[in-house]
């Protein structure tokens, strides 16, 4: 998890002070069926001082993170959509 915290810290630079409210693997290591070359998926969700726009998505490495400002993922929960906690890209 660390990992994914570092890379965090690495795009969100423009929105420092940001809180990591919650870090949820999604895509095939949380179902069980992972490979041995299958990358890692996780939604990220944090809260900025000023509004992270839309989805920002960021693959490095075997690490896949779609990165949500709270107020859009509440949003999209609150309007039941499902494919974004279905896929991190």
């Amino acid at each position: 998890m660390q990992a994914v915290e570092d890379l965090l810290g690495e795009e969100l630079t423009e929105f420092v002070p940001y809180t990591v409210l919650n870090i949820y693997l999604v895509g095939s290591h949380l179902f069980g069926v992972a490979k041995a070359n299958s990358d890692q998926d996780f939604i990220c969700i944090v809260q900025t001082q000023r509004h992270l726009p839309g989805i920002k998505y960021v693959e490095r490495g075997d690490i896949n993170l779609a990165i949500y400002h709270y107020d859009t993922f509440t949003s999209f929960v609150s309007e039941n959509v499902v494919w974004m906690v279905t896929t991190a890209s």
